[in-house]
């Protein structure tokens, strides 16, 4: 569900950056998302954020899928929404 939200999101007119833990991801989704104007970073997490009130900025960093590991926190981004599929919970995995 998430890459068909996320292309649904850029249909609308939003600016959409999709970190997939994946490193590969089967199928056309990434292909459609990619064709829809979707920022599409594959083997890489969120591994931060920040904000007053609200979500404001975020990082991501790459990472291992096989380990676990995520590698050195990236640049902050500016973003309004942090979305999360897959069975995180925000309030645990992004405390």
């Amino acid at each position: 569900a998430a890459y068909s939200d996320a292309i649904s999101m850029a249909r609308a007119g939003a600016s959409v950056c999709l970190a997939d833990l994946r490193a590969t991801v089967a199928g056309d989704a990434p292909t459609r998302a990619r064709s829809a104007g979707v920022d599409i970073r594959l083997g890489t997490s969120v591994v931060n954020t920040r904000g007053n009130l609200r979500v404001q900025q975020c990082a991501l960093a790459p990472y291992d899928i096989s380990t676990g590991q995520s590698g050195p926190q990236g640049p902050w981004q500016s973003v309004d929404v942090v979305g999360m599929s897959g069975g995180w919970t925000p309030s645990v995995h992004l405390s």
